[in-house]
C-alpha cells in the first residue's frame, strides 16, 4: 500500500469513526452534535490581464509585466478577511484553495473557492485582501492593518525576494447568500504600494549617451496600504482620471534616500521602482527644490552639466509639481537633439493596469523642463 493510499484509508477512517460516534450520541438520548454552516465564496485573481469589461472607454491600462504582477501564493503570503458594512471586523478566511485558470505572457488568473463560518447570510458583507507583505498583524481590523510597513529594496528590480505589498478590498452587496451554497462575488481590484517611473530616451543623432541618471530623494519605505481606503469605490471608478488614489500615505519614521540610479531596463529605457514620496509640506506650499523628488540627468558629450526634471501637471493652471504615489506609472520621455537646444522632457502618469484584483495606476498628462 502507497504512503497517500495509507493516509488516505486513515482519513477515511477516522472520518467513519467520527461519524458513529455521532450517531451513537444521538441515539443514545445526548444532545446532538451541531454542525457549523458554512457559507462559500468564490472570485478571481487576475494578476496583470487585460479585461475589456475593465478597460474604461476613455483610455487602456498598462498591465505591469513579469514580478509587477507577482503573487507569492507558494509560501501563502496573501491574507483575506471579512467585515461588517460598518467595517467591524468579522474574522479571517483561513479556509481556502487557489486554482490557476490560466497563464500567459502577460499575467495570469487564479480562482479562490473559500468557505467559512462567519454569518454571510445578508449578502452584505466587505473582503479585504492583502498580499505580498513583509507580516502581517494577528488581527486583520483596519486599523492595525493600516500601521503595517514595509521597506522595498530600492535600485533593484521586483523579484521573490523584494515582493510588491497588495492591497484590496471590495464591498459585497447581494440579496442573501444561503449555507452551503458558493457564490462568486466577482473581482477584487488590488493596489501597488509602490510607483513605477519609467525614463524612455530618445536620441535622433545618436550622438549623446546618458554619464547620470538619478531620482533626487525617494523614501525609504511606505505604508503596505493606503489609510482610510475601506472600499474599492475609492480607487475604481472605471475612468482613466479617477482610477487611483490622489493623495500619498508616508510613515513618519520612514528614511530619505538621495541620487538613487536607475536601472537599465532594455535600449534607451531605465526603470525605478519606490515607495511614495510627497513633494508637499503639510499645509499644501510646495517643498524647497533641494527636498523634492526630481529626475537628475547628465550627458557624458554635454558641457552644460546636470539637470533636474520637476513632474508637472501641465493640464492645470500653473502647471503644478506632482507627488510620486502608489500605483502610478510615471512614464518620463527625454529627447536630446542638439547642445543649442534643450533637452525635451515629458511626462506621463497612466494608469497601472495592475494587478486584476485590479490595481490601477492613476492618470494624467504631466509635462516638465527645469
Amino acid at each position: 500500500m502507497t504512503l497517500i493510499r495509507y493516509i488516505k484509508t486513515i482519513i477515511a477512517m477516522t472520518a467513519l469513526a467520527a461519524a458513529l460516534a455521532m450517531t451513537s450520541c444521538t441515539e443514545s438520548g445526548d444532545e446532538p452534535v451541531t454542525v457549523k454552516k458554512d457559507f462559500q465564496i468564490g472570485f478571481d485573481i487576475a494578476v496583470g490581464e487585460q479585461s475589456a469589461s475593465r478597460a474604461p472607454s476613455d483610455g487602456e491600462y498598462d498591465p505591469g509585466a513579469g514580478y509587477e504582477n507577482y503573487i507569492d501564493l507558494l509560501n501563502g503570503n496573501i491574507k483575506i478577511a471579512l467585515f461588517d458594512t460598518s467595517d467591524t471586523y468579522l474574522g479571517e478566511i483561513t479556509d481556502f484553495d487557489i486554482f490557476p485558470l490560466e497563464t500567459s505572457d502577460s499575467g495570469k488568473r487564479y480562482h479562490l473557492a473559500c468557505a467559512t463560518d462567519v454569518d454571510l447570510s445578508s449578502g452584505k458583507f466587505k473582503i479585504l485582501v492583502l498580499a505580498n507583505w513583509p507580516s502581517y498583524p494577528e488581527e486583520l481590523s483596519f486599523d492595525n492593518v493600516w500601521k503595517q510597513q514595509y521597506e522595498f529594496g530600492i535600485g533593484s528590480m521586483p523579484s521573490p525576494y523584494n515582493l510588491i505589498p497588495l492591497y484590496g478590498v471590495k464591498l459585497v452587496s447581494l440579496p442573501e447568500i444561503k449555507p452551503d451554497i458558493s457564490v462568486n462575488i466577482g473581482k477584487i481590484h488590488l493596489l501597488r504600494a509602490v510607483a513605477k517611473i519609467e525614463v524612455i530616451y530618445d536620441d535622433p543623432s545618436a550622438s549623446w549617451t546618458i554619464s547620470k541618471l538619478q531620482l533626487s530623494r525617494c523614501n525609504r519605505s511606505g505604508f503596505c496600504a493606503p489609510t482610510g481606503i475601506t472600499s474599492q469605490d475609492d480607487y475604481v471608478q472605471d475612468s482613466w482620471g479617477n482610477d487611483y488614489i490622489d493623495r500619498p500615505f508616508i510613515p513618519a519614521s520612514t528614511g530619505v534616500l538621495s541620487n538613487v540610479d536607475f536601472m537599465p531596463a532594455g535600449e534607451n529605457r531605465y526603470v525605478l521602482y519606490v515607495p511614495e514620496y510627497d513633494n508637499h509640506n503639510s499645509d499644501g506650499t510646495l517643498r524647497p527644490d533641494a527636498d523634492r523628488a526630481r529626475l537628475l540627468i547628465d550627458f557624458k558629450e554635454s558641457i552644460y552639466g546636470e539637470r533636474y526634471i520637476n513632474l508637472r501637471n501641465d493640464a492645470l493652471p500653473g502647471a503644478p509639481v506632482v507627488d510620486i504615489l502608489r500605483n502610478n506609472w510615471y512614464r518620463i520621455n527625454i529627447k536630446k537633439v542638439n547642445e543649442q537646444t534643450d533637452v525635451t522632457f515629458e511626462v506621463d502618469v497612466i494608469p497601472y493596469r495592475i494587478v486584476d484584483l485590479d490595481p490601477i495606476f492613476g492618470l494624467g498628462k504631466y509635462k516638465g523642463i527645469k
